[in-house]
């Protein structure tokens, strides 16, 4: 029997570059609010575990280049240590959605996967924003719109893939 990941992973090898392409795009209009979360969740339901890695790490270096460079983010040690909690706290979701992704039903894998996503990531970004500041934008409404955000992309992303998938 296979696993819920087993059966939703793409074997075409235009998807992990598309998945990449989407989300160095992305960096163009989603400044300070890139959905990594969207992308560890579709990556780690879609691609094998390296190809996910691989993916989400190229994503969020992509998005860390653009924004100290087109965005001219202040290039200060804080900025740069909150650069790669984004990484770390992105890399963790990834974990946990291919985790729990194999004990889901498909047609609740995403959902399942974004929410468990979600909160790790959040939860570690919050405990980071005790050394690094920033404590103030972990609102209800800023997390409830990034929540929002996320599930937007990943539902687009989902959506997508099927239709590369066939």
């Amino acid at each position: 029997m296979h696993s819920t990941h087993e059966k939703i992973v793409l074997t075409s090898r235009w998807w992990p570059g598309l998945l990449v392409f989407i989300g160095a795009a992305s960096g163009l209009w989603a400044i300070c609010a890139v959905p990594l979360v969207s992308f560890a969740v579709v990556s780690g339901l879609t691609l094998k575990q390296r190809q996910a890695s691989l993916a989400l790490g190229t994503v969020w270096l992509i998005h860390q280049i653009m924004g100290f460079t087109l965005h001219h983010y202040p290039r200060t040690p804080d900025a740069f240590a909150w650069g790669l909690m984004l990484g770390l706290a992105s890399w963790a979701a990834l974990l946990v959605c291919q985790k729990i992704a194999g004990s889901l039903q498909p047609a609740t894998a995403a959902i399942g996967s974004l929410l468990s996503g979600f909160v790790v990531y959040e939860l570690l970004l919050w405990c980071a924003s005790f050394v690094l500041g920033g404590g103030e934008t972990f609102s209800n409404s800023i997390v409830a719109a990034l929540l929002l955000v996320n599930a937007a992309w990943t539902a687009g992303l989902m959506a997508l893939h099927r239709l590369v998938k066939g």
